[in-house]
């Protein structure tokens, strides 16, 4: 949601702009507080005084594009790294006040780039935010990074992410090697957003690598447990 005449830039507030210098921390403060969430406390991992507690990871899916074409595969290779894993497809008719609970339930949030993790606002602070970065250069590095990955540092929560490579991209499956937007994904961002648009944000499915990404999950498990 946008509210007023003037934006700082997308998912973010300038302090120096704003009003007794909000932030994007007071505002999922403020988000917390909007749906009854605990203002404060610590992260749900660390409640608990059982030692077998298992860390809860919420699995953001996606119905159309940017999705996991192996589902099951990277919710067995999550469980065995020993998390909880709560597989969740947002939708326009949840209802938010649910989702908000449920989140903040969680101590991490795990999901391919896309507007499901901006379900972070209802994490609580040092919980971490997991983002998978698909196939695109630095365009879609940096999107990643000005979208999700700054906003959640803002809000004092950690932040790990992990961008395929072209094995990993359906692209591959669909074009093949030599195709521009599979071996130089620079020079197709240069061709302007709509080609952008179509290979890397319409056309693509992810096939994890769940080897590679494992270590991801490790340092997640560090940082809750540090």
């Amino acid at each position: 949601m946008m509210v007023g005449l003037l934006n700082h830039r997308d998912f973010g507030i300038d302090p120096d702009r704003a009003f007794d210098r909000f932030d994007m921390f007071k505002f999922r403060l403020y988000v917390r507080n909007v749906y009854s969430l605990p203002r404060d406390i610590t992260i749900p991992y660390r409640t608990d005084p059982h030692l077998d507690k298992k860390p809860r990871l919420m699995l953001i899916l996606r119905s159309t594009s940017r999705k996991f074409l192996n589902q099951e595969e990277v919710v067995d290779i999550i469980t065995n790294n020993g998390f909880e894993v709560l597989q969740v497809e947002p939708k326009k008719s949840d209802n938010l006040t649910e989702l908000s609970k449920l989140v903040d339930s969680c101590d991490v949030l795990m999901g391919i780039h896309g507007a499901g993790l901006t379900n972070m606002v209802f994490l609580r602070t040092n919980a971490v935010m997991i983002q998978v970065i698909p196939l695109g250069g630095s365009h879609m590095n940096n999107a990643a990074h000005g979208y999700y990955d700054r906003p959640a540092q803002e809000m004092k929560l950690r932040t790990l992410d992990y961008t395929i490579t072209a094995e990993e991209s359906s692209l591959l499956d669909k074009y093949g090697w030599d195709h521009p937007a599979v071996k130089d994904p620079e020079a197709v961002a240069e061709t302007g957003w709509q080609d952008r648009q179509k290979y890397y944000w319409l056309e693509q499915d992810v096939r994890l690598n769940v080897t590679s990404f494992e270590p991801v999950l490790v340092k997640a498990l560090e940082l809750l447990k540090g």
